[in-house]
């Protein structure tokens, strides 16, 4: 018999110990290796929901820019480039990196500016100019709707030259695409040529008679013209269509001005009114109301807006018709007054003497009266538009050294007398 500890049955011994040891580090070695995988686990398993909620996110956010690109599409079939603009904005603003939404927006914003929806500063219209020119540059259609924007920005920022330049390279691109012939009506508008105005914006309604931005044009281009029962019909239709057009003031003002020189005055005043409502600082449809106004007989009404409009811009040509108005309702010494200043501030205005020597005469001043006529004799000669003038001054003058009344000899309302006092300051 071995004794225990010794021979073989000391090395199974050792060697059992040895498994016991080896079994223990195992085991530590597995539960470290467990707890680790849980803590990594643990801190993967938040990482990984972010990212999923990252990716949520995302879909959701390419799902929204998706429907507002969609709306901007549908705003454009309806004609609502105003809409159209804003939606594909809201599509941009969620999805920057999309390319194909950046052009559909610079191609609605285009729409809406050439078509005068897109309310715009010059910093606004430079920063579209660089969004218009590198759609133009990267191609892909619609040179003609693009050429024209970046003409109408031209226009916008006074670079007429290049306005028309880029408006006749849309022309080169689409013989046919009326807006570009409604921008060059509208930049020979501005120019003050009238009759290429008219030509290019009919050009315009004959390829588009729904044009009516381009008939909006046409109205106030004929007015200019003094071709105003041809305004009224196209302002009319313009207006009859268009509700943002209806609203303009300055084309309510043209359609009023067109109604007056017809001599539509009871007409005139609504869209007088309107025009004023719209734009309290618009001068010349306070003129026009004191016109109509005092056409109809409601002289403390016309003097009521020729104060106005001279007060808002000291206009000699309003103060004058002021005086003739006041002449009118018979206060001769605030008709002088006046007369006497518009005088002052032109010397040579023929027909300011012509009325402040009758007032003069009229209010029992028939020596000073004299005094003035003779300095509008040596004024107008024998101009031939003077003449019906001439012989009334006379014939007055003839009646006061006479001692016969004179109250009753009124000279011509203002309107009848063959042109406005010239422009200036007081």
């Amino acid at each position: 018999m071995v004794p225990e500890g010794t021979g073989e049955n000391a090395g199974s011994s050792a060697s059992k110990e040895r498994g016991k040891r080896g079994g223990g580090r195992r085991w530590l070695v597995g539960l470290f290796a467990t707890v680790t995988g849980l803590v990594v686990l643990a801190a993967l398993v938040p990482l990984a929901i972010t990212q999923w909620e990252s990716i949520g996110r995302e879909r959701a956010r390419r799902e929204r820019a998706r429907e507002h690109a969609e709306a901007g599409e549908r705003a454009l079939e309806a004609g609502d480039v105003e809409r159209a603009v804003v939606a594909f904005g809201q599509a941009q603003a969620l999805d920057p990196d999309d390319r194909t939404l950046a052009a559909r927006l610079v191609r609605a914003q285009a729409r809406a500016l050439i078509e005068g929806r897109l309310a715009i500063d010059r910093q606004g219209a430079l920063a579209l100019v660089h969004r218009v020119e590198l759609e133009i540059e990267r191609g892909g259609g619609d040179e003609a709707l693009l050429d024209t924007a970046r003409g109408v920005l031209a226009r916008l920022l006074d670079d007429r030259a290049a306005a028309q330049a880029w408006l006749r390279r849309a022309l080169e691109a689409d013989a046919e695409f009326a807006p570009a012939y409604t921008q060059l009506g509208r930049l020979a508008l501005e120019e003050g040529k009238f009759e290429d105005a008219v030509g290019q914006l009919r050009k315009a309604i004959g390829l588009d008679a729904s044009a009516w931005d381009a008939r909006q044009a046409l109205g106030i281009a004929l007015h200019r013209l003094g071709r105003d029962d041809e305004a009224v019909e196209q302002l009319r239709q313009a207006m009859d269509n268009d509700t943002r057009i209806a609203r303009d003031p300055e084309t309510l003002l043209a359609l009023g001005e067109a109604l007056l020189a017809n001599e539509r005055y009871e007409q005139a005043i609504e869209p007088l009114t309107r025009a004023l409502q719209r734009n309290p600082d618009l001068v010349a449809a306070h003129r026009g109301l004191g016109m109509a106004t005092f056409r109809l007989g409601r002289y403390r009404e016309a003097i009521g807006h020729l104060t106005e409009a001279f007060r808002r811009t000291r206009d000699i040509s309003s103060y004058f018709d002021l005086g003739v108005l006041y002449q009118t309702v018979g206060d001769y010494r605030r008709a002088a007054q006046i007369f006497n200043e518009v005088i002052a501030n032109a010397p040579r205005f023929a027909q300011a003497y012509f009325r402040l020597a009758t007032v003069l005469v009229l209010g029992g001043q028939p020596e000073a009266g004299r005094q003035v006529a003779d300095r509008y004799f040596q004024l107008v000669g024998d101009a031939p538009a003077e003449h019906e003038r001439v012989q009334q001054l006379r014939e007055l003058l003839e009646r006061a050294a006479a001692g016969a009344p004179t109250a009753t000899a009124q000279p011509a309302p203002v309107a009848q007398e063959g042109g406005d006092a010239p422009q200036g300051g007081k």
